[in-house]
């Protein structure tokens, strides 16, 4: 199985709004046509303000949520702040995660993002110090599922090409990252991949979910989740024993399997999700 990532593009757009016009770069675009949308766009920080973020999410939707169901947009300042909360390693250890986190914290940027899921859009922004808000643009929050009694917030998403079989047959994969201070168990997991399979149309989806925005080992998710009000992440221990299952259907049935100490129950004991 190979991997292929979508088209990365540095370019710059002018946007024209109210009269006065307003360059900025797209830093990131893969596409996936009727499909999956994911940008990285660079903005001035005169553009950065919630109600110019809103139009241009706005716009972004009225230009491309017709062809495109799922889409991602994240909004950063300056191309720096963007790439430096990836991890770079497809294999990392926890302590070597930890120096990077110590390290992206004390100058985590401002940044925003418009996730949108077949008609259900929000955007969600962090400012200069560190406060969080989330506003709903169309239909309902698409960054919580809630699957019986357990609410499932949405950390990120990242979409890539698998090349499969023999033959290399490309196939679409849509890998969701949630957590939950709520029980859970793998059934939980289970029942959230057929809801993102049943609304997006994507039949190769995958679904991981722990108690915290933390997904340490996995390589796409970012150093550091942006959208939390978590200060200080467990140790490498506390990590390890939490209990952290994945669903997939990339290669047709459903496949599962976990890291971290089930309990009896198959639930997880305490959660030290935050609460926002």
């Amino acid at each position: 199985m190979t991997i292929q990532r979508g088209f990365v593009a540095l370019l710059t757009v002018i946007v024209c709004a109210s009269a006065q016009s307003t360059a900025f770069e797209i830093l990131r675009d893969q596409r996936w046509p009727q499909r999956v949308l994911v940008q990285t766009l660079i903005v001035p920080v005169t553009l950065f303000d919630h109600d110019k973020l809103r139009r241009l999410f706005l716009d972004s939707l009225e230009t491309d949520g017709k062809n495109y169901p799922v889409m991602k947009i994240e909004v950063f300042t300056d191309p720096e702040a963007a790439l430096g909360n990836f991890k770079g390693s497809t294999d990392i250890a926890y302590d070597a995660w930890r120096r990077m986190f110590d390290d992206y914290k004390t100058r985590t940027p401002q940044s925003a993002q418009l996730v949108s899921i077949n008609g259900n859009a929000s955007m969600r922004v962090r400012g200069k110090l560190g406060e969080i808000y989330t506003t709903v643009l169309s239909g309902q929050d698409p960054n919580i599922l809630v699957i019986k009694s357990t609410n499932l917030h949405l950390a990120d998403f990242h979409a890539r090409t698998l090349r499969v079989g023999r033959v290399g047959r490309p196939v679409l994969e849509l890998a969701f990252y949630y957590w939950t201070p709520d029980r859970y168990n793998e059934l939980t997991v289970k029942e959230a991949l057929d809801e993102r399979v049943a609304t997006t149309g994507i039949p190769g989806a995958s679904v991981s979910v722990e108690p915290s925005p933390w997904f340490i080992y996995q390589e796409e998710f970012p150093i550091l989740y942006p959208y939390s009000l978590v200060k200080e992440p467990p140790n490498e221990q506390e990590y390890n024993s939490t209990f952290r299952p994945t669903c997939s259907t990339v290669f047709g049935s459903h496949t599962c399997f976990s890291f971290g100490k089930k309990p009896d129950d198959d639930m997880p004991g305490k959660s030290r999700g935050p609460k926002n």
